[in-house]
């Protein structure tokens, strides 16, 4: 299945409700889509996991898609928002440990505090 034409084809038939049609074009999709986002992540595990949610994303909103040809784009932009999503994430929920301040700051310093600020900003700097 490698002619646009038959995509095009699959695509407006699966728009009209056939399911066989959708089931082709998700396993299609699905192939392609391991390349591509395994390119975004490097991470197997999660290329899998992102896969499976765009292809369920595709399931829920396929009726949305305008132009059957431009199908694969609108499916690529799926995946990539899900990747997206995944790091953006990620960045939010990320935690700095002080426990390296903690080790550099003297207990009763007097400036204990600002030695352990310091040694924090080194800490996300050198991120």
């Amino acid at each position: 299945m490698d002619d646009s034409a038959d995509y095009i084809e699959l695509v407006e038939k699966a728009r009209l409700g056939d399911e066989e049609s959708l089931i082709r074009l998700a396993e299609a999709a699905t192939v392609r889509l391991v390349g591509y986002v395994y390119r975004l992540t490097l991470e197997e595990d999660l290329t899998q996991e992102i896969v499976q949610e765009s292809i369920l994303e595709m399931y829920k909103v396929f009726e949305k898609l305008k132009k059957a040809e431009k199908f694969w784009s609108w499916l690529y932009s799926i995946a990539y928002n899900k990747v997206r999503t995944h790091y953006g994430r990620r960045w939010r929920q990320r935690t700095f440990s002080l426990s390296g301040a903690y080790e550099i700051a003297a207990p009763n310093s007097p400036d204990g505090l600002v030695d352990m600020i310091t040694a924090e900003w080194r800490q996300i700097v050198s991120r």
